[in-house]
């Protein structure tokens, strides 16, 4: 298992730079647009706690920060959580020190994560 892991590690963090470009399935406003709408639903169905206060969610797998961009443009306040150290960077680059915190997972569970701590749990084209 623990090889199965480090393989993906490896294969992840070698291709962050050119995601993007390589998944046009994902990245085309057709798809962009039906993935923030229903983001934007989901986060509306949300009747837990202080309607009135920010959404937090955990972008699950978040890559290159698709999910990520739609969920911070829909108000949300955002952990971004992968297995690359390289994705990661990327997202702490594009965002920097707003709402959106980063989270290096270990590939076998959300023990790092305190319970009863998020709001929605988002994850998308993650194997």
């Amino acid at each position: 298992m623990q090889s199965n892991i480090k393989f993906n590690i490896k294969a992840h963090n070698k291709i962050a730079a050119d995601y993007a470009g390589i998944h046009g399935e994902i990245y085309n406003r057709h798809e962009q647009s039906r993935l923030h709408d229903a983001l934007k639903e989901a986060i509306g169905l949300i009747m837990c706690g202080d309607i009135a206060k920010r959404k937090r969610v955990l972008d699950l797998g978040c890559g290159a920060g698709n999910l990520t961009d739609h969920l911070v443009s829909l108000g949300a306040r955002v952990i971004s959580s992968d297995v690359s150290d390289v994705f990661l960077s990327q997202i702490d680059e594009r965002y920097g020190q707003s709402d959106v915190e980063t989270l290096l997972l270990n590939g076998n569970d959300l023990s790092n994560i305190e319970s009863a701590s998020l709001d929605m749990v988002a994850t998308y084209s993650v194997l």
